[in-house]
């Protein structure tokens, strides 16, 4: 069985909360969660980088803003499983 981590977070006034390094690192946080409110708790579950799927898979031109539209369609279809 693997130890549970506890801690404290602050949240800012724009509603950011940093995760810190060491829960971060223990449960493989990338650069995307999603976020669910369940029975008044709020439920932090890590979602796989969309583009980190699709690397090296095709071979077509494409510009970073198409890259990160691409990435933000993809996660918001997985925000709402």
């Amino acid at each position: 069985m693997t130890k549970s981590l506890s801690t404290i977070a602050r949240v800012d006034r724009r509603g950011r909360l940093v995760i810190p390094a060491k829960l971060k690192k223990k449960l493989k946080i990338g650069s995307a969660v999603r976020l669910k409110e369940k029975d008044g708790k709020l439920e932090l579950t890590p979602i796989a980088d969309p583009l980190k799927k699709l690397e090296g898979s095709a071979k077509v031109r494409v510009t970073a803003r198409e890259l990160d539209h691409l990435a933000e369609v993809i996660l918001s279809k997985e925000a709402l499983k």
